[in-house]
Parts: C-alpha cells; sequence; structure tokens
C-alpha cells in the first residue's frame, strides 16, 4: 500500500489505483484540494481495498477500472457488492470499453475519463459522489415520502440535480418519467384505493430500479423516475422498465397506470423543473386524450397499463 500526507494518521478517500503514474497525480491533485480531507490511502489491487474498507471508514472511494486482480465493470460491481454505500467515482479509458452512463448505472456516484481529466473535475465528482450518499442529506426522514417510502420532492430536487450534472458531463441525455394510477374506466381513484396503489409500486419501486435512479413521489398522485438515458429510445425505456415493475408491484386488478416523458439531452440546458413539468404535461395529455377516447366511445381500455 501507498500513502500520502501522514502514513500513521487517518485518511479519508481511498484510492483504488494500479498505474504508478495516475495514483500520483491523483494524490497531488487532492493535497491540492484541502477540502476533500486529510489524505489517500491508495492500494493497487482489490484484494488490498477490501482489507482497508474492512479496517476503517472513507468518504469516498476512486476506483480505477484496470487493476490487477479485476478488469471493467466487474470491478465496480464487487466494490458495490462489498461497500453498498460508500461514495465511489469510477476512473475509467477507453481501452477498458466501459462508458460513463455503463458504470453510472451499475452503481457508481460518479465517472471520470482519464483521457480528459484535471484536478478540478476529479474534486467536483468526489464532492458529489459525498453528496449524494451523504446520510444525512438523503436518508433524513424530512426528505422520504411516508406513503411510499420513496424520495419526496425536495430530495428529487437535490439528487436531481447531481443527476443532470453528471449526464452533462457524460455528455448524454437524462430522462424523467412520470407515471400516476387510474381507476378501470380512467376515473381517479379513491383514497383507499390510491393509497395501496401507491404504496404497492412505492415498494416495488425502490428494491427494482437502478441505484442511479431517483425514483420520488412528487405530488400526491405521481411518481417520477430520473434517470441517466441514451437519447429518446433510452427514454422510453425508462418508462417501460417503470410501467413493467409496476405490473409486478401486486396492485389490485383494475387500477391502470399512465405515464408521461421528457427526454433532455446533454447540448440543451433544460433545467430539472423544467424536464419535470414538460414530463407531467406529457402525462396530462395522455390522461385528455384517454377520456376523449371513451367519451367518443372509439376505445375500449384493454387490461394492463397505458403509456401515453
Amino acid at each position: 500500500m501507498t500513502e500520502t500526507v501522514d502514513p500513521s494518521g487517518p485518511k479519508d478517500l481511498l484510492l483504488v489505483e494500479s498505474n504508478e503514474a495516475d495514483a500520483s497525480l491523483l494524490q497531488q491533485w487532492v493535497s491540492e484540494t484541502p477540502d476533500l480531507g486529510r489524505g489517500v490511502l491508495r492500494v493497487s489491487t482489490m484484494a488490498e481495498a477490501f482489507e482497508a474498507i474492512e479496517k476503517s471508514d472513507f468518504d469516498a472511494v476512486l476506483l480505477s477500472l484496470e487493476v490487477s486482480d479485476a478488469h471493467g465493470l466487474a470491478t465496480l460491481e464487487e466494490m458495490r457488492r462489498r461497500s453498498a454505500d460508500v461514495p465511489l467515482v469510477v476512473l475509467g479509458t477507453s481501452e477498458n470499453g466501459v462508458a460513463g452512463t455503463e458504470a453510472v448505472a451499475a452503481g457508481a456516484d460518479d465517472f471520470v475519463s482519464k483521457e480528459s481529466w484535471s484536478r478540478a473535475p476529479v474534486a467536483q465528482s468526489i464532492r458529489f459522489a459525498m453528496l449524494r450518499r451523504l446520510p444525512a442529506a438523503f436518508k433524513a426522514p424530512t426528505l422520504r415520502d411516508g406513503l411510499t417510502g420513496l424520495h419526496n420532492l425536495s430530495a428529487f430536487g437535490v439528487i436531481g440535480e447531481h443527476t443532470m450534472h453528471t449526464a452533462r458531463r457524460l455528455g448524454t441525455s437524462v430522462a424523467v418519467a412520470v407515471v400516476s394510477p387510474l381507476g378501470p374506466e380512467g376515473q381517479q381513484l379513491d383514497r383507499v384505493e390510491l393509497t395501496h396503489a401507491l404504496q404497492a409500486s412505492g415498494r416495488r419501486l425502490r428494491g427494482s430500479c437502478r441505484q442511479s435512479d431517483v425514483v420520488s413521489r412528487v405530488s400526491a398522485d405521481q411518481i417520477a423516475v430520473l434517470g441517466i438515458v441514451e437519447g429518446a429510445e433510452g427514454g422510453e425505456a425508462l418508462v417501460s422498465r417503470t410501467l413493467e415493475e409496476i405490473a409486478r408491484a401486486g396492485v389490485h386488478r383494475g387500477v391502470r397506470w399512465l405515464s408521461g416523458l421528457s427526454v433532455s439531452r446533454a447540448q440543451r440546458s433544460l433545467s430539472l423543473e423544467g424536464l419535470l413539468r414538460r414530463a407531467v404535461k406529457d402525462l396530462e395529455g395522455a390522461s385528455r386524450n384517454l377520456a376523449r377516447r371513451q367519451f367518443e366511445g372509439q376505445v375500449r381500455l384493454p387490461e394492463g397499463t397505458a403509456k401515453a
């Protein structure tokens, strides 16, 4: 193991990196950024990393996807299995064939490409990773919805801003899917039915969504899922995945879900609030279309879910 600062003192960051030059550069950058803590404990293998995590608590882990005893996404997945809650920044290159979106979907809190890194972006990524996993910020009861156990609207804003930042840095798209339950004829559910539908769906989504997705109850009868995606097709896949999981939640027969979708490409400056507003508007449009079709008697609603 190679250390920086006081070799006998505590370290706040764990660096898993077998490349000596890259490790030295990262250690220098951390030493030049006092707010990142008391220094770096550097290890060169996953075995050493797991040993270090068992002995100490770290504010964040910087994980290279190329170490002597692990390679590619398997490195990240094994780290997440061993340490589910630690803030994790992945250090990757084009040579290992892992894109930033893949790393984030697999459990990384942020991704830094070694081919274009510098001190300021690396430091920012570490800060965002620690913010995302901060228990006081994201596990506090005030940011959890009491009915569903999902994040509430306030948490959606806080965590969602990090997701938007990550998507911009990765040069990819971000999407918001909003879903809402209706009765068998498209009518509003009564309070008991709505409570049951939201509770069952919340339980299912908490356990099934990707770690990188932000799942929140954003209004009395709406659940929003924010995720990093690959373009419009990725947004449609986010909606389909959300509806499929809700269908498995065991909500009683006859409850149907409408959905709305909004996708923003990395080059656009649409805000998180604007993205959510567009998805809600899309959902409201789907509801109006459904009501009009039923009124005209042109379509009988099938069993299952209805998409916009």
